[in-house]
């Protein structure tokens, strides 16, 4: 597999990736989040933030990896960030 090819193939799952958590967000976090009903309304908030932050580091990850690889005509492994922001990310998982 080439370095184009495995770029290809996670542009794809970053992009499957960030639909899959946009749907998640509109069919369960915000129905329970407007509904308010929920016994323990600050952990639920709090769980909200953590899964918007990682939506949103997701999509920034997709837009720099598909700006680097469409502005650059010979990209290589150290162009390829897998994860960008890695702190960030293990702060919004942890």
């Amino acid at each position: 597999m080439t370095i184009n090819e495995v770029v290809s193939s996670l542009l794809r799952v970053e992009e499957t990736f960030s639909a899959h958590l946009a749907r998640i967000n509109a069919v369960v976090l915000k129905p329970l989040l407007q509904a308010g009903s929920l016994e323990d309304v600050k952990f639920f908030v709090l769980l909200n933030e953590h899964f918007q932050a990682i939506w949103h580091l997701t999509e920034e990850n997709y837009r720099t990896l598909k700006e680097t690889y469409s502005a650059s005509e010979s990209i290589g492994v150290p162009d390829v960030y897998l994860v960008y922001k890695v702190d960030s990310f293990l702060n919004a998982y942890v």
